[in-house]
């Protein structure tokens, strides 16, 4: 598995729409966590498909996001 933070976002909402905006996209079918650490929620953007590096998940992730503003 490669996973990769996208870092702390400021409350729980917002960490909601982006992992809405991620999870499944892509063929790299993206897997999204996040979890509540001293009023900041983590993300985290994971893929099972062990073919991708880090910097290729990051591109796409980036580029998904970018998509959706």
């Amino acid at each position: 598995m490669v996973e990769i933070k996208l870092g702390n976002i400021g409350c729980e909402i917002q960490a909601e729409k982006i992992k809405a905006k991620l999870e499944g996209q892509t063929w790299m079918n993206f897997l999204v966590y996040t979890s509540r650490m001293q009023d900041n929620w983590p993300v985290s953007v994971a893929t099972e498909n062990e073919a991708v590096t880090k910097k290729e998940l990051r591109k796409m992730v980036m580029y998904i996001l970018a998509l959706s503003l």
